[in-house]
């Protein structure tokens, strides 16, 4: 993961997109082995966790 985020760190935008993807596909794997939800902690920046919700198709 450090390495995929050290090849993004001069493009804010580039890096945010992929903690959204790393974030959207461990959630897939978490929900996938059972779990019955997810819990964010957002810290009142809900925006990454809004799109990551999303793509797991929890919302439109």
């Amino acid at each position: 993961m450090m390495t995929e985020f050290e090849k993004h760190k001069d493009d804010p935008h580039s890096t945010r997109e992929l903690g959204i993807d790393i974030a959207t596909r461990v959630s897939n794997q978490v929900l996938d082995a059972g779990a019955e939800g997810l819990h964010f902690y957002t810290l009142n920046t809900a925006v990454s966790t809004l799109e990551v919700i999303s793509q797991l198709g929890l919302r439109s």
